[in-house]
């Protein structure tokens, strides 16, 4: 086995059965641009149901019905059930479940760029070790016009990966870089789309499982910890844009509710990795004190008096949410 393809789901029924149709279609054009006998010994899909309380199961039930009765050569399916809730349990049990040399992550909300398994397979065959590559993440904007107030661009843009989006340019480079757009250091990929030979799981370990989103409660940086953990140990963790998806953004993520709440989700979260000690690429990091995030919440708060533009005015309160999260996390020390 090559390749195993992994994807974690969660009350997306519909959406995860859209994903694997597209998988299965592409399996079958890559069987005819790479002849063999059986090209699913080479390629498996692992999906791994987070204790859904939709029709999850039952539609991939399905799917495994209609495999049984194909006698073609086809994309094989393993469905299996992780009650464990949270994404990091989930993709834990989708490495332990793998049986390739090359493990590629995928969301279960993206669509596939038309030629994403054909390249991924291209790299799965040169059997690569230590490797690890972040995809480039379109954004799909379901709303028709951005509102006044959201920013992309510096001097005040929006962090997009709470959308999410990774999409930085057609050139791979190593993380972290800086891109020409954004104002911001570009870190790490996320997780939405990445692939990562097993031996690098094997030796460097899992993801974290007090990080992540578990069922309906949001989470954060279970991804992010990942990456910088493997950066410290000067793993060359790239991004490659062969490895492309795109990902519709709904209405309800286009709305300053949304945006805020992330913000002062990720301002928690980061203060915890500080207490933690698991801020890999600042392990200097100390928590921030208390009487000094009141201060700069404060001075935020002035600041945002007078800024006089929708997209200044919201990227000052995005810095409110961080620091209100900031404080969040000390109230729990």
């Amino acid at each position: 086995m090559l390749l195993s393809i992994i994807i974690a789901t969660y009350n997306r029924a519909n959406a995860v059965k859209e994903l694997v149709e597209v998988l299965e279609k592409q399996f079958t054009k890559l069987a005819i641009d790479f002849p063999k006998e059986k090209l699913s010994e080479e390629i498996e899909l692992i999906v791994v149901d987070n204790n859904s309380q939709d029709d999850t199961g039952a539609i991939l039930f399905q799917k495994l019905s209609e495999q049984n009765r194909k006698k073609t050569d086809f994309l094989k399916l393993n469905y299996f059930l992780e009650i464990e809730q949270g994404s990091s349990p989930a993709r834990n049990r989708g490495i332990k479940e793998a049986k390739a040399n090359l493990l590629a992550f995928l969301d279960d909300d993206i669509e596939l760029d038309a030629n994403w398994l054909k390249n991924v397979y291209q790299i799965a065959l040169t059997k690569p070790e230590n490797l690890c590559q972040g995809g480039r993440v379109i954004p799909i904007w379901q709303a028709e016009t951005l509102p006044e107030w959201l920013s992309l661009t510096p001097p005040y843009e929006i962090i997009q990966s709470c959308f999410p989006a990774h999409d930085h340019g057609l050139n791979k480079k190593s993380y972290p870089f800086e891109f020409a757009d954004t104002a911001r250091k570009i870190q790490n990929p996320i997780s939405a789309c990445f692939i990562c030979s097993k031996d690098i799981f094997l030796k460097h370990g899992d993801f974290r499982l007090d990080l992540g989103i578990k069922a309906n409660e949001r989470g954060a940086c279970e991804d992010t910890e990942f990456f910088w953990r493997l950066l410290k140990e000067k793993i060359n963790v790239e991004y490659n844009p062969e490895i492309t998806v795109l990902h519709p953004i709904v209405k309800e993520k286009i709305s300053k509710d949304f945006v805020l709440k992330w913000y002062r989700l990720l301002g928690q979260t980061l203060e915890y990795m500080k207490d933690k000690k698991i801020t890999h690429l600042n392990p200097e990091a100390q928590i921030s004190p208390k009487p000094q995030l009141i201060i700069k919440l404060w001075l935020f708060r002035i600041i945002r008096i007078f800024s006089f533009t929708a997209k200044k005015s919201f990227w000052f309160d995005c810095q409110k949410s961080y620091t209100k999260g900031q404080i969040d996390y000390q109230k729990l020390l």
